[in-house]
């Protein structure tokens, strides 16, 4: 356990950890993998230096099987939620430059660590989640689309990746060069997509149960009376308070605000037409 503006951040080990550590070990790639893992460390403590100096807490640190993940408690505000993101990867790409200056200058030699910084930096530049650029692209998506909407996506994006990065897998073991830490890699994405879907209910739930902190500024966007709410609801954003303008065959009857659109999908259903609540 360690301490965070005086919130406790819980620090939890995976299972999975000692069986990639043993495959690693057989492999004679232990000395890799915790270089690795000690470069995935820096990367997310410039995370939670980040989160911490623009007044975000933390709810853990996660060593599981693709490195080390900092969980932080939802976030308002895109900038500030980027800049926490990035943050990470410019870590990486520093610590790497400095390494690599030393090295050239002989005074300090640590090629392994220095070229797991590199690669760590370059990874989480892929617009994929869990990684940092999918992140990164996964809030402006929500910001501009919603999160539902956001959140589709995204997955479809993140999905192209990993496809892309099983195929260069399946390439790589037909040339017989098929690296170990790319297969763990691909597993830890594959992995990720399927703790994805709980993220996104999570979120949804938050929506619909008003946890949603919103900020002042207002998204309006126009629908016909017959569009189903869970449609116009697609367009709630954790950064924008949506309100919709009803049409009826061209003619503006009304508008739904955002806490009428939870309220009647919670009382009628998720496909009650907007109609309804106008009348």
């Amino acid at each position: 356990m360690v301490w965070g503006r005086g919130a406790i951040i819980k620090i939890e080990l995976k299972k999975s950890v000692a069986l990639v550590v043993f495959a690693a070990v057989l492999l004679g790639k232990g000395r890799e993998l915790f270089c690795g893992y000690l470069a995935a460390v820096v990367h997310e403590l410039a995370h939670l230096a980040m989160s911490l100096h623009l007044g975000f807490r933390a709810e853990g640190i996660t060593l599981g099987v693709g490195g080390v993940n900092l969980k932080l408690k939802s976030t308002s505000g895109i900038k500030k939620s980027i800049m926490v993101l990035a943050a990470g990867p410019m870590m990486s790409f520093f610590m790497f430059g400095v390494l690599f200056c030393l090295r050239k200058i002989n005074v300090l030699s640590m090629p392994l660590i220095e070229f797991a910084s590199l690669c760590i930096g370059i990874a989480n530049l892929i617009p994929a989640m869990p990684l940092d650029g999918g992140a990164m692209l996964r809030a402006i998506l929500i910001s501009r689309r919603g999160i539902i909407n956001g959140a589709k996506i995204m997955k479809k994006i993140s999905g192209f990746f990993y496809a892309l990065l099983g195929a260069v897998c399946v390439i790589m073991h037909g040339a017989g060069l098929l690296n170990f830490f790319l297969v763990m890699f691909e597993v830890f994405l594959i992995y990720s997509s399927f703790s994805q879907r709980r993220q996104e209910l999570s979120e949804k739930k938050q929506v619909f149960s008003g946890e949603t902190v919103l900020s002042t500024k207002i998204r309006y966007i126009t629908v016909e009376s017959e569009c189903p709410l869970l449609d116009v609801a697609s367009h709630i954003s954790s950064s924008y308070f949506l309100v919709a303008a009803v049409f009826e065959r061209g003619r503006f009857v009304g508008e739904v605000t955002q806490k009428q659109i939870v309220e009647s999908i919670k009382n009628k259903g998720a496909y009650c037409m907007v109609k309804e609540i106008i009348k």
